[in-house]
């Protein structure tokens, strides 16, 4: 059933595109015959008309689009892609601010981080709309997010219990050093061979436990069952997604 619905919406579109490109020669058969009679200021204005005309039937042929929301430590962008050439079409990029509460602390606004990609969206699509780009085209959206930056927010608001803590950030130190002394020859590569790393602070778990000790919102939202818990990726998803859905992408 899906494939049929998928071979329904392709024929629908490619009608759509026919109607579209006709429509296109009509007017332009129109323009030229008006032309002919016209002064040579109107046929200036006439011919760039056709131009953009002649662009408009081009891009409508440019076939589907895919995106990717690539959210780093220190600046977000959004980038359009033609995917079936890989042609990089447009894009956007904001810079992120950092603090630094403590020595060894880094921390990020995670409102501030949504309202960035909320941004580079929107550019994008205003960029793709000025080159004639249908951005409903756009048939799917990645997301690559900056390692091990680490939030909870609470699942019935949406709101954040507290700044995301950078991946860099070293306040689990502690935590890790006695998570080492508790292996068989306080070896930090004790699980190496299962997750690839040693034990780090660069890892989320233990900034989930930083929090969930440190932090008094966090640890309620645990226990009344409300805290998600994710890196940027998974924060992006659950609270960004209703605005994707406001522009049909």
């Amino acid at each position: 059933m899906f494939g049929a619905a998928a071979s329904s919406e392709a024929v629908s579109r490619m009608r759509l595109c026919e109607l579209k490109r006709s429509k296109c020669q009509q007017l332009t058969a129109k323009e030229n015959q008006l032309q002919s009679s016209a002064s040579p200021d109107h046929r200036k204005d006439t011919g760039h008309m056709n131009s953009r005309m002649a662009a408009s039937s081009s891009r409508v042929m440019l076939g589907p689009l895919v995106a990717a929301i690539d959210q780093g430590t220190s600046s977000t962008r959004f980038l359009v892609f033609n995917a079936k050439t890989a042609e990089l079409l447009s894009h956007h990029q904001v810079e992120i601010n950092q603090s630094f509460p403590k020595e060894g602390w880094v921390e990020e606004d995670p409102k501030e981080i949504l309202q960035s990609v909320y941004e580079c969206m929107e550019r994008t699509c205003e960029k793709l709309t000025q080159l004639n780009i249908d951005i409903s085209n756009i048939k799917a959206i990645g997301v690559t997010n900056q390692r091990e930056t680490t939030l909870v927010w609470d699942k019935e608001t949406g709101e954040p219990l507290y700044n995301a803590i950078v991946w860099l950030d070293l306040r689990t130190q502690s935590t890790v050093e006695r998570l080492i002394n508790k292996t068989p020859g306080r070896n930090k590569n004790h699980l190496k061979h299962k997750t690839g790393l040693p034990i780090s602070t660069y890892f989320s778990a233990v900034k989930l436990r930083w929090l969930m000790d440190n932090v008094d919102e966090v640890a309620e939202a645990v226990l009344t069952h409300r805290a998600m818990f994710g890196t940027v990726d998974s924060w992006l998803i659950w609270v960004g997604g209703t605005h994707l859905f406001r522009w049909g992408l």
